[in-house]
């Protein structure tokens, strides 16, 4: 079922957006695109950012795509994670960016 674009209230408006990867269907929760809720995108811990290990991915060849696709949101409220160390929701906007840029530069 694609529920990408249907729309609830959290903290206002606030939309369900298709990021697979880690599974067909994959989704994140954006208020206004300005704070996203990633969910398992990807992790961060001891200052390493990463992408979900392979082994819990059933589409991971899609999960470069979603990380661009995160990064051109407006994310001035920043991005909330499933998996990391205890950091704000700016340092999390912070890494999503540096990933996206690795996934730009064919690092990933």
């Amino acid at each position: 079922m694609d529920r990408a674009g249907r729309n609830f209230a959290v903290l206002g408006p606030t939309e369900v957006v298709g990021l697979s990867g880690q599974t067909l269907g994959h989704v994140g929760y954006s208020e206004s695109r300005k704070l996203l809720f990633a969910n398992d995108l990807f992790s961060s811990f001891r200052g390493k950012v990463k992408l979900p290990p392979p082994w819990f991915n059933d589409h991971g060849e899609e999960i470069p795509q979603s990380i661009l696709k995160a990064a051109a949101f407006d994310l001035s409220r920043g991005v909330l994670i499933n998996h990391g160390h205890p950091a704000s929701t700016e340092d999390y906007r912070s890494e999503l960016l540096d990933l996206a840029d690795r996934v730009t530069s064919g690092l990933i």
